[in-house]
């Protein structure tokens, strides 16, 4: 497509808080607009296509600073819409990203309508019909069916089919016209029969296509399905049990509210509409999850956010013999999105407090969950916090293992059976681990974990 269209400009990631915004421009102006409001950190000029550049995007020429952004190019055709697209990645939050936009528009781009970046990919012969219209099922899929069934799509399968079954057509309709036009002349061409059979198998192909459509749309979709049972087990049931709670302590308020697991067949966003409901009808300052995996915190927050809510904790479980969610994602993932790790088995039911050893097991469950094997191979750990310990003014492996999440950014929550224990537990606070110690029992852990 030859014909030259406005400059367009959107933010292409979804409303609410979040670490980055991305807000993408395309256009044949779009690297001059994005130039003239862009200050690098070093070296100046129009951005150039396959490179990232670091500056601050001004919200109009000679303007005041709006954000520090991550601006990278990308030269049409070979780009999503085919044409020359810049994106530039801010700091996350309405806000911020709104203003970029409106930086973006003012130095001479147009707001994008819904839907305008596939349209030009459309346009400029990126996407077929079929593939601009799975980008979309793509985004709303609600199943993994669905979303398989629409990558496919985008992939090109439908429309592969589909041209297939256009050429067989074309060259049918091509013979049929050779017979016709040279009726009277000894030109081979095909028979009834053979034409028939080729026909039959495009109309086989199309009714095929066409049943396809309903299963289709419940795998997109996803079927509405009526849960039969007991009243009162979802978020009325959250809001019923601590107003119950609050009557038993004589409070109006609490300052934590937490869902502990995410209880099928409830959904998650119904558990946390629920708790933003606690939080709109005064019954709590804050909301929190516990044992909630990185993609069930995501959709718990997102549903939060949208009621004007942030996700104050999730509480899950880690310790220097359980360091599951460093390595997942899950702690990056709280630390990049404010939401506080609340650390329950901080001391591993007992096994960093150092009584316990393959010849002294823990009694009862614990016993049976530690095998021998783990108790040995906490030993030199333990030897560690102790050493540590030692160095300062004495505190015991308790005390130290404690420390070491303080030291990684996250509230630990360790039980107490007596005030012994509480007192201990009190002494892991108003000191702190130096770098190279946290270091060494992380490498010390590493082995068991």
């Amino acid at each position: 497509m030859n014909v030259r269209l406005e400059t367009i400009a959107a933010i292409a990631t979804a409303p609410g808080a979040g670490g980055v915004a991305i807000i993408r421009v395309s256009g044949s102006d779009a690297r001059a607009i994005v130039g003239s409001i862009f200050r690098r950190r070093s070296g100046h000029g129009i951005p150039t296509s396959r490179r990232v550049y670091v500056g601050q995007l001004v919200d109009r020429p000679g303007g005041g600073v709006v954000d520090e952004v991550l601006v990278f190019a990308m030269k049409g055709p070979h780009s999503y819409t085919g044409e020359d697209v810049v994106e530039i990645q801010c700091h996350g939050g309405s806000l911020v990203s709104q203003r970029v936009l409106e930086s973006v528009c003012v130095a001479g781009a147009r707001p994008a309508q819904a839907g305008e970046f596939t349209k030009r990919a459309f346009l400029n012969g990126r996407l077929d019909l079929a593939q601009a219209e799975a980008v979309a099922d793509l985004i709303m899929a609600s199943s993994e069916g669905g979303r398989r069934l629409a990558w496919s799509q985008l992939d090109g399968t439908l429309s592969s089919r589909v041209r297939e079954l256009r050429e067989t057509i074309l060259r049918a309709r091509a013979l049929c016209e050779v017979a016709l036009d040279f009726s009277d002349e000894e030109v081979p061409g095909p028979t009834e029969e053979e034409l028939k059979l080729q026909l039959s198998g495009v109309r086989g192909e199309l009714e095929a296509l066409t049943q396809s459509f309903e299963r289709g749309r419940l795998r997109y979709q996803g079927a509405r399905v009526a849960l039969v049972g007991r009243p009162n087990v979802g978020k009325s049931s959250l809001l019923n049990a601590l107003r119950k709670s609050l009557r038993r302590l004589g409070l109006n308020q609490v300052d934590l509210y937490q869902v502990h697991w995410p209880f099928p067949p409830v959904s998650i966003e119904t558990w946390a509409s629920g708790l933003a409901d606690a939080v709109e009808h005064g019954l709590t300052k804050a909301v929190g999850v516990s044992n909630y995996n990185l993609n069930q915190m995501r959709r718990a927050q997102a549903t939060l956010v949208k009621r004007g809510v942030l996700l104050a904790s999730n509480q899950v479980e880690y310790s220097l013999i359980n360091r599951k969610i460093e390595f997942n994602g899950l702690l990056s993932c709280c630390q990049e999105l404010g939401i506080t790790l609340l650390a329950y088995s901080p001391l591993a039911q007992g096994l960093l407090t150092g009584k316990y050893t393959s010849k002294t097991p823990p009694p009862g469950i614990r016993g049976r969950r530690y095998s021998r094997r783990v108790l040995e191979n906490i030993q030199p750990l333990i030897r560690l916090l102790q050493d540590i310990g030692r160095n300062h003014e004495g505190k015991t492996t308790a005390q130290v293992a404690i420390n070491w999440l303080i030291c990684k950014g996250v509230v630990p929550i360790p039980g107490a059976k007596n005030a012994k224990q509480a007192i201990e537990n009190a002494g892991a606070i108003g000191w702190k681990l130096s770098n190279e110690e946290v270091e060494r029992l992380d490498q010390a852990s590493r082995d068991i974990n």
